[in-house]
């Protein structure tokens, strides 16, 4: 996946307001609690559409459309946000599931959404 569509701990801060370091994380920490963001999304993403097969489609489809980065940055946040203040639960909530459906359009699966819960 390229670097430009995966969210950073700057971007974070300034665009989120969440700087990973006010919560005693720092150095390698933020860029693993990143990297497991961004794995669960990719993850959620291929458990919703059954169009994706891999992480290389969800990259070609971002590559073909590049108002698709935002939103993909914003699912990343979120999961992000849900690990540190959601712990005892699971970090995919409706809430990732609204993000992939309706911001990203991915939610579809054979005309049926499989983000209801």
């Amino acid at each position: 996946m390229k670097k430009d569509y995966i969210i950073t701990n700057e971007e974070l801060t300034n665009e989120y307001g969440l700087n990973l370091n006010d919560y005693a994380i720092s150095g390698t920490m933020v860029n693993a609690i990143i990297k497991i963001a961004f794995n669960l999304g990719i993850t959620r993403i291929l458990f919703l559409n059954d169009n994706f097969l891999s992480a290389k489609d969800i990259e070609s489809s971002i590559d073909l459309d590049n108002e698709l980065v935002e939103p993909f940055k914003k699912l990343q946040h979120r999961i992000i946000y849900n690990l540190i203040f959601v712990g005892d639960k699971d970090p995919i909530d409706k809430s990732v599931d609204d993000i992939i459906g309706a911001d990203l359009h991915w939610g579809k699966v054979n005309a049926f959404q499989k983000y209801v819960r």
